[in-house]
């Protein structure tokens, strides 16, 4: 993925996958989020244009019509602040006259402005801004698109994550780093990005597995116990173009049980065959058609059934299992499955689905 040099461009099939996740996490999260507090944010620190060269929708105008078409729009009581960043200042030009017009759908009380600005200072200025007053960030989304590898550091991830009412939905360069690990002038940006020097071990790998390893310590640095601000979930979702190569990595980091599912409910709509990928060989809008629910359920009773063989388990323990691995947490899949005397699963409840008090046994 190369970096445009235009002031619009043509959007590419991975991006509008990308969007597809971003549209329906915000119309899961912001009812959510709103229903417990008064003010949250949603901000996006590479806005671009807000628009692509086919009149297709950017990230930014995604956000606000997510709230303002909103099918609960009158749940949502909380006032949304849409702050937009884009250091090109053609592009910052461009999405302020884009969104103009929404801004008078938002609800009273919420609103969107854009800041001509390189994303990194202006959140890391606010941030020691709002300590120095002794306040944090509103609860928030924070979507960081960068191009390339500068721009996202695990610092200020983290310095984020560090509010656990925030959430981070962020473009990490996999691909990038593959191609250029061994690159003298790439060492300060990718120690920035993962917070560590321990990508060097890369180098001694190759294809597939230095993709792989590169993800997971990501993923590691990310949700990391001994510093502020880690991760208790984080997912990565590949983004692969037409020969199935890796280009870059959407990383959702979270501190919140529900804001984890739904995420996973939103990547599974764009890859019903495992929710980890998609490439740019496939119809992004045809994937949000297919109903892979038989291929799902029969992969969570397998990764279940390695997992706690000869073992009983209570449906919590189960749940949280099932959270921190790829898949969705459902109850349909185990209540059907144990009605199969063949399954070898049992479960034991004082209801007729599953509670807190259900045990299962897995033969």
């Amino acid at each position: 993925m190369l970096r445009p040099s235009k002031t619009i461009w043509s959007l590419e099939p991975h991006t509008l996958a990308k969007h597809l996740i971003l549209r329906r996490y915000l119309h899961a999260w912001l009812p959510i989020i709103s229903s417990r507090n008064q003010k949250v944010l949603f901000l996006d620190g590479f806005a671009g244009p807000g628009i692509y060269a086919g009149g297709e929708e950017g990230s930014p105008v995604i956000a606000m019509k997510a709230l303002i078409e909103h099918a609960h729009r009158h749940v949502i009581k909380a006032k949304v602040m849409f702050l937009f960043i884009e250091a090109n200042k053609k592009r910052s030009e461009t999405l302020a006259s884009v969104i103009e017009p929404l801004k008078a759908q938002l609800p009273e009380g919420s609103s969107a402005s854009v800041v001509h600005g390189e994303y990194a200072p202006l959140l890391s200025q606010t941030l020691e801004d709002l300590a120095t007053a002794g306040k944090q960030l509103a609860p928030s989304l924070v979507f960081i698109d960068p191009f390339g590898v500068k721009g996202l550091t695990m610092d200020l991830v983290r310095r984020v994550l560090a509010t656990r009412s925030c959430e981070v939905l962020l473009n990490f360069m996999v691909g990038y780093a593959h191609r250029f690990i061994a690159a003298p002038e790439f060492e300060k940006p990718l120690d920035a990005i993962f917070g560590t020097p321990r990508w060097q071990e890369g180098r001694d790998l190759a294809g597939h597995a230095r993709v792989d390893f590169l993800r997971r310590l990501y993923i590691e640095e990310l949700s990391r116990t001994d510093v502020c601000g880690r991760a208790e979930y984080a997912r990565a979702f590949s983004m692969l173009d037409e020969s199935q190569r890796p280009i870059y990595d959407l990383v959702f980091a979270t501190n919140h049980p529900q804001g984890i599912d739904k995420m996973k409910d939103a990547l599974w709509k764009v890859d019903g065959s495992g929710g980890e990928r998609f490439s740019d060989a496939t119809d992004p809008g045809q994937a949000t058609l297919l109903d892979d629910s038989v291929e799902h359920d029969q992969g969570l009773l397998a990764l279940l059934r390695d997992a706690f063989a000869g073992q009983t388990v209570t449906w919590p323990q189960t749940e949280e299992f099932i959270r921190r691995s790829p898949y969705r947490i459902l109850k349909r899949p185990l209540l059907k499955a144990a009605k199969d005397p063949a399954s070898g699963i049992r479960i034991q409840s004082d209801t007729r689905g599953l509670t807190a008090l259900s045990r299962i046994t897995f033969i």
